[in-house]
């Protein structure tokens, strides 16, 4: 029998290969830790996973069975992609236009700052439930009595105890992983169409210097927006781009575009990696170990040097 990969890959191989200089899965590429502010080379293989992210629990399907529906949308998206980037334009083919764009979905809600998300709000949302539970006494008495109605066990938890777990927090609430594997497909599907109504253009950088990270589709506004709004995937006046390797780039809006490719300057190329960086949870996957970004006033800088400090100021509020 086939041995069971454990090494599941939230960025595809194949598209870490477009990141190296050769394009090849043997060849090498950088990756830079914004959290420890450290750099390394490493391979396509070795680089963009989490051991069994996708597996699944319990006996409801096999445990590869996630993994195994990646790899036939990844098997048909790799030599789209491939056609993408060496013609510089979008594909002509219907099927293959909403292939690739189905993978942008997935691999929109299939990395783990999206599932880690996912589990900080249902902590949230518990913990502020754990709180008016505990409000007083006989709240928590009167839940307990209607949880041993309902013929749950396990709830004979003192009023004193509940409230010290609630200060302390020492329970997290979340869910399974098969919930979030389900939540994972259900939000591309939410994702998609919105990206098939966009239009879109590819852009392509001379110098091959665009990177990828470990969150590699990014949405920003095109305009000014109020106080604490987020950019969402049906909202009017966004743009979504996603880099397919160090030369060539996605970007989606809702107006019209050119139909031929576009050449970007330096800044250009510096201004979709700061999106990049910004928006990344932590991997930075690159070509060149000094890969440039752009600060706040639309100063090129270039590797590591400042970029800890700088995303601190743009993802933290004050």
């Amino acid at each position: 029998m086939p041995r069971m990969a454990r090494a599941h890959h939230f960025i595809t191989q194949f598209m870490l290969a477009n990141f190296t200089s050769a394009g090849t899965r043997e060849d090498l590429l950088w990756v830079s830790d914004l959290k420890s502010n450290k750099q390394w080379k490493s391979t396509p293989a070795n680089t963009g996973h989490r051991r069994d992210f996708y597996r699944v629990e319990g006996d409801v399907a096999p445990v590869d069975a996630v993994e195994g529906m990646l790899g036939l949308v990844e098997d048909k998206v790799a030599p789209v992609i491939q056609r993408v980037i060496e013609s510089r334009a979008t594909p002509d083919d219907k099927d293959d236009f909403q292939t690739l764009l189905y993978f942008v979905a997935l691999l929109t809600t299939r990395v783990p700052g999206i599932r880690e998300g996912i589990d900080d709000f249902v902590d949230r949302i518990g913990q502020h439930i754990l709180e008016l539970s505990v409000a007083t006494e006989e709240r928590w008495d009167s839940l307990q009595r209607q949880m041993r109605a309902q013929g749950v066990k396990g709830v004979d938890l003192a009023y004193e105890d509940a409230k010290q777990i609630m200060e302390d927090r020492s329970v997290r609430f979340s869910v399974n992983r098969n919930w979030q594997l389900g939540m994972m497909f259900k939000c591309a599907h939410v994702v998609y169409p919105t990206l098939l109504n966009r239009t879109w253009c590819v852009l392509v950088s001379p110098s091959g210097n665009l990177i990828c990270s470990d969150r590699p589709v990014t949405i920003v506004f095109t305009r000014p927006a109020p106080p604490f709004m987020s950019p969402g995937f049906g909202l009017p006046d966004t743009e979504v781009s996603v880099p397919l390797s160090r030369h060539v780039l996605l970007r989606g809006i809702w107006d019209k575009q050119p139909e031929h490719a576009v050449s970007m300057n330096r800044t250009c190329v510096a201004h979709y990696n700061t999106l990049r960086t910004i928006q990344a949870d932590r991997f930075i996957f690159s070509t060149a170990e000094d890969f440039p970004w752009n600060d706040d006033q639309h100063c090129t800088h270039h590797g590591m040097d400042g970029v800890q400090d700088f995303v601190r100021s743009q993802t933290q509020p004050g």
